[in-house]
């Protein structure tokens, strides 16, 4: 099958992908060491189970992951658009990352935040008047159950969370007004964001439609999830007091990132 028949799914893309690897290899050969240095320190750091700090920044961590290896693939094919909305969600968990790192109560708080969030779905399965939800869904959510709710709220102090305030807190403020907020045209499908899919000509007409690999926003992607994963391991390994262990490897690692250009390096990867 061709692009044409199926897009991404299709047998042509192993080809663009080889293009695309060949003309950004030392970038994505730098993605791979810092998907590998992080693996190394989520393997070999001890992380106490009794300590909920420790666990959640683990799992932070791994979601991030997540999100940077999910990156490395969709670059690789050209699927740049998809990769933004990806790096977003990777920006936030970040800023929860070292938010929850930070402190005891900071912890505390985003834990807490989950009870508002289950009271909001609740009253809207309840309130929903489309019939969307079933009623034995509804019938399920028990004035107890809410008492319940609404009394771990009023003990744990719960309140919500803001990602713009949280982020100024740990330091990455200048991080969420750039990176955070131009992310955003692509999560919510603006018009703007959709300039990609066309061609102009000269007179700024449409003249074409574009559904085809884009690999001139590579390095815009690419570079800053690996310098996501680079602070969040900053952070994690801080956390656990292994950071001696690997300061090294993290600058070394953060100066790799540093080095990659604007261009393409035409398969450069030592």
């Amino acid at each position: 099958m061709t692009f044409e028949q199926q897009g991404y799914l299709s047998d042509d893309v192993q080809e663009m992908e080889r293009i695309i690897r060949d003309l950004f290899g030392h970038s994505f050969h730098t993605s791979l060491q810092v998907n590998a240095l992080a693996h190394t320190i989520l393997k070999e750091a001890f992380v106490d189970s009794e300590d909920i700090q420790q666990v959640l920044a683990a799992c932070l961590l791994m979601r991030l992951l997540d999100g940077h290896q999910s990156i490395h693939i969709l670059c690789s094919k050209g699927l740049t658009v998809c990769s933004k909305v990806i790096l977003r969600s990777n920006v936030e968990a970040l800023v929860l990352l070292k938010y929850v790192a930070a402190s005891k109560d900071n912890l505390q708080h985003y834990v807490a935040s989950d009870q508002l969030q289950r009271k909001k779905w609740l009253n809207i399965v309840l309130n929903d008047k489309s019939k969307a939800f079933s009623d034995e869904l509804r019938k399920g959510i028990s004035e107890q159950m809410l008492m319940d709710i609404d009394n771990s709220i009023n003990e744990l102090g719960a309140s919500d969370l803001k990602i713009e305030q949280l982020a100024s807190r740990v330091g990455l403020n200048e991080l969420y007004q750039t990176a955070y907020r131009m992310l955003s045209y692509d999560v919510h499908v603006l018009p703007r964001s959709l300039e990609k899919y066309w061609v102009l000509n000269e007179a700024e007409e449409v003249v074409a439609m574009n559904f085809t690999p884009k690999n001139e926003d590579i390095l815009e992607v690419i570079v800053p999830s690996m310098a996501t994963i680079i602070n969040a391991l900053d952070c994690y390994a801080t956390l656990l007091g292994i950071h001696a262990k690997y300061e090294l490897r993290l600058s070394e690692a953060q100066a790799a990132i540093s080095q990659i250009g604007t261009e393409p390096t035409a398969g450069k990867h030592e």
